[in-house]
C-alpha cells in the first residue's frame, strides 16, 4: 500500500492503486482546463460514454460526444435521449453559475413551448429547422432537471426559474442512491413521454402485443378448463 500512488479523485476522496484509479489519475493530470468543475464533469462523462469524438484537453478546450458516441448508450438504466453533448472549459469571474455543458435533444417542440422560450433563454434554445433543442447546465443530471421543469412548467415566471432549478437540485442531492436513480429515471420517462424522443422498435411492440394475446388466450383456456371441471363435478353428484 505504501508504494501505491495516492491522489484525489473527482469527488475529493483519496484513492489508491486500482485500474479505475489510474484512469482518473492519468486523465485528470493531462486535462489542463481552468474550470475545475468542468474537468470533473469531463472525467465523469468519459467514464459513462468513453472518449468523445472531439477532445481538446488544453486550456479553453472542448469535448463533444456526437450521436454516434451516444446512440447505443444507456443512462440510469434507460436508453439515451441525448443527441449530442458539448462540454467547454469556460471560466468567468461572476457570482452566477456558469453553464458550461450543452446537451442537444432531437425533437419537435410544440408552439406552446416555443412561446415560453423567452423566459428560459438563459437555459434553453430551439432550432426549428434542425428540430433541435439545446439545454445548458453544469451536469447531465441538472440538464434533465431543467428540461423537465420546462416541459412541465413552461409558464413559470422568469424570476422563479433559477430558484426552482436550484431547489430541485438540492432535494435531489439529498436523496439516497437508489431513490436518486429512480427520480432520474422518472425525469427521463417524463421528458420522453412529452417529446417522443425515443420510439420503441416495431419488433418490441409486436412482441409486447403478442405476449398480451398469448396471456389472454392462456387465461381463457384456464377459465374453460375450470368450467368443464365444475360441470363434471355436478354430473358426478
Amino acid at each position: 500500500m505504501e508504494n501505491s500512488p495516492v491522489f484525489w479523485n473527482i469527488q475529493g476522496k483519496i484513492l489508491y492503486d486500482t485500474e479505475r484509479s489510474f484512469f482518473d489519475y492519468e486523465t485528470s493530470m493531462s486535462v489542463n482546463w481552468n474550470n475545475k468543475l468542468a474537468r470533473k464533469v469531463l472525467l465523469t462523462i468519459m467514464r459513462l460514454f468513453n472518449r468523445p469524438s472531439i477532445l481538446d484537453i488544453k486550456t479553453n478546450g472542448v469535448a463533444i460526444w456526437t450521436y454516434m458516441n451516444l446512440k447505443n448508450a444507456i443512462f440510469y438504466k434507460l436508453p439515451i435521449i441525448f443527441n449530442e453533448i458539448v462540454l467547454r472549459d469556460e471560466y468567468l469571474y461572476t457570482k452566477n453559475n456558469l453553464l458550461f455543458l450543452t446537451v442537444s435533444y432531437h425533437l419537435v417542440l410544440d408552439e406552446a413551448y416555443i412561446n415560453s422560450l423567452n423566459n428560459y433563454h438563459n437555459y434553453i434554445s430551439y432550432d426549428s429547422n434542425k428540430m433541435m433543442l439545446y439545454v445548458k447546465s453544469r451536469t447531465l443530471e441538472e440538464n434533465l432537471v431543467i428540461l423537465n421543469i420546462f416541459l412541465n412548467n413552461n409558464k413559470l415566471p422568469k424570476k422563479d426559474i433559477g430558484n426552482r432549478i436550484r431547489n430541485e437540485m438540492i432535494l435531489l442531492n439529498k436523496k439516497p442512491e437508489k431513490e436518486f436513480v429512480n427520480v432520474m429515471k422518472t425525469y427521463i420517462n417524463s421528458i420522453n413521454n412529452r417529446t417522443n424522443i425515443i420510439k420503441l422498435p416495431k419488433y418490441i411492440n409486436n412482441n409486447t402485443s403478442q405476449n398480451i394475446i398469448n396471456s389472454n388466450e392462456e387465461e381463457q383456456e384456464e377459465q374453460e378448463e375450470q368450467e368443464e371441471q365444475e360441470n363434471r363435478d355436478l354430473d358426478s353428484e
